[in-house]
């Protein structure tokens, strides 16, 4: 009967801690870095999308996700200013109560996040879009617009400096000339955005450095999103 009770007692004994984290189930891994930087680059695009085609709200949720949506995740060494960069960045622009500042927090944002690409080794190669045909028709223009800001958007994220350089070649070329926007019934006001971000372009040829980048990239979608604002029919945010 002893040798039961004693192994009564046994069977009561505490687990050893050790053993009992050995035996317990597994804690869910981390967040993989690869598929959170995947959801930045989609969050970051739509963010983009609605900047540069003046949707407001839609940009204003976005921002704020990229703001607060970082826990449970591992990073690599070294990159922790840049993600508070981009986190501050993303925090203005939810922040924001017009385009303009929306588009600078862009700007600022697309900026730190290519950084954090550079110090890394790591980031997107995105695809090259293909070089429109020259001519003068609007649908021309604008898809000529489009290249450049795309292009511009791959300098700032991957980073690439040739993408940028492109991209200022063709902004920096002839803006609309009046005849043309009478000819095509823009409304108010979008020669005077077209000569805005071509002048703009222009002068970005004399000074490259990263904060300019951001600066006027920042600008020109301000003034690619106020032209498409008024071509809905809708007043400047």
């Amino acid at each position: 009967m002893s040798w039961f009770l004693t192994l009564l007692a046994c069977s009561k004994t505490p687990i050893p801690p050790e053993v009992a984290a050995t035996n317990a189930a597994p804690t869910a891994p981390p967040v993989s870095t690869r598929v959170h930087m995947d959801d930045h680059l989609y969050r970051a695009t739509a963010i983009r999308d609605a900047v540069v085609h003046g949707r407001f709200e839609d940009a204003r949720a976005d921002f704020a996700w990229m703001a607060e949506h970082q826990e449970g995740v591992v990073l690599p060494d070294g990159v922790t200013a840049w993600v508070s960069s981009m986190r501050d960045s993303a925090a203005a622009g939810a922040a924001a109560e017009s385009t303009q500042a929306q588009a600078a927090a862009l700007g600022q944002m697309a900026t730190a996040c290519g950084g954090c690409h550079a110090a890394t080794g790591t980031g997107p190669k995105l695809q090259e879009p293909t070089v429109p045909v020259l001519g003068d028709s609007q649908g021309v223009h604008m898809a000529q617009h489009s290249w450049a800001h795309d292009r511009m958007w791959a300098s700032l994220i991957e980073p690439n400096a040739g993408a940028w350089e492109s991209a200022l070649q063709v902004l920096s070329e002839d803006a609309l000339p009046a005849s043309e926007v009478a000819n095509w019934a823009l409304p108010q006001g979008s020669q005077a955005q077209d000569e805005q971000v071509h002048r703009l372009a222009h002068a970005a040829l004399a000074d490259d450095t990263p904060a300019a980048r951001a600066d006027l990239y920042g600008q020109i979608v301000s003034a690619c999103a106020t032209c498409h604002r008024a071509s809905r029919g809708e007043a400047p945010q």
